[in-house]
């Protein structure tokens, strides 16, 4: 069976939530009141932090591998089964297919 390999690479952004800032730049109060140090919080509320959601890049890549029922096995589902949800550290061959370990 000939192998396809199909890349994707879409640009795409993410959003992201937080709620404490890397650095406050500026904060301001009404004439002759000063602001309150909230510590870098942002969108500070009587009931708590509200935060602000911004655009972070997001790197997303795919192939597509096209293989027999017979390379498809027990075990090679296995290795993908236990690796999901995990950060990828590097990547191992398992029959032939590169796989993130």
């Amino acid at each position: 069976m000939a192998r396809l390999v199909v890349p994707s690479m879409p640009p795409a952004g993410g959003t992201q939530h937080i709620t404490q800032s890397k650095d406050t730049v500026q904060s301001r109060a009404a004439s002759g009141t000063t602001s309150p140090d909230f510590g870098g919080a942002i969108r500070v509320a009587i009931d708590g932090v509200a935060g602000v959601d911004i655009i972070v890049p997001v790197y997303q890549f795919s192939e597509t591998h096209y293989r027999t029922d017979l390379q498809v096995t027990g075990a090679y589902k296995g290795a993908f089964f236990t690796r999901t949800g995990k950060a990828a550290s590097g990547y191992h061959c398992s029959q032939g297919v590169r796989i993130l370990a």
